[in-house]
């Protein structure tokens, strides 16, 4: 199982969806035939196929695989579980969207600096922070409260985490703010 969501991730990188469909059905036949022995793998298969449902634009399937992989027990698995669903009810571009997105995530934004772990803290960062952008009404303490929620994921994930993949996803939620003329974020 771990070497066909490995190889699915490898897949979505490179565009290959066609193989990462493949990877996910393989996931799903193995947790059917095996249930018992494979159990606690089951949250895992349910993100790598919302992973794979969000990036072919599949946002309603995206966010009912996230939401069962954030029924996990793993903390890690939890946090990055609800902050993609959410991003994915705003992918959905929705009018409720926001909402729905603060709702999943109401307790997690306001905690974000009580998680136990960087990269729980970072990827919290980032989704409270383009929920906050993405809010019609947003005003200028909110927008410069959601910029400051993207700096500090950036700060954990190259300073803490050292890990370039999620600075670079930072930097391209970021770019725009920063060609947009914005003074406040630096």
């Amino acid at each position: 199982v771990l070497l066909l969501e490995t190889r699915q991730q490898l897949s979505l990188l490179s565009s290959n969806f066609a193989a990462a469909k493949q990877d996910a059905a393989e996931n799903i036949q193995l947790l059917q035939r095996f249930p018992n022995l494979l159990v606690s793998l089951q949250p895992s298969v349910h993100l790598q196929a919302g992973l794979y449902a969000q990036a072919v634009g599949a946002y309603g399937a995206a966010v009912k695989h996230f939401n069962k992989a954030a029924a996990a027990q793993d903390e890690h698995m939890q946090v990055c579980a609800r902050c993609l669903s959410a991003l994915s009810y705003l992918a959905q571009g929705a009018p409720d969207a926001v909402s729905q997105g603060r709702e999943l995530l109401s307790d997690l934004i306001s905690s974000a600096e009580s998680l136990t772990g960087y990269a729980e803290r970072a990827v919290a960062h980032i989704a409270g922070g383009l929920l906050q952008l993405s809010a019609a009404e947003t005003s200028a303490d909110e927008t410069s409260e959601a910029k400051n929620r993207l700096s500090k994921a950036l700060k954990l994930a190259h300073g803490r985490l050292q890990n370039y993949q999620m600075v670079s996803q930072v930097l391209l939620f970021m770019a725009p703010l920063q060609v947009g003329g914005s003074p406040m974020l630096g």
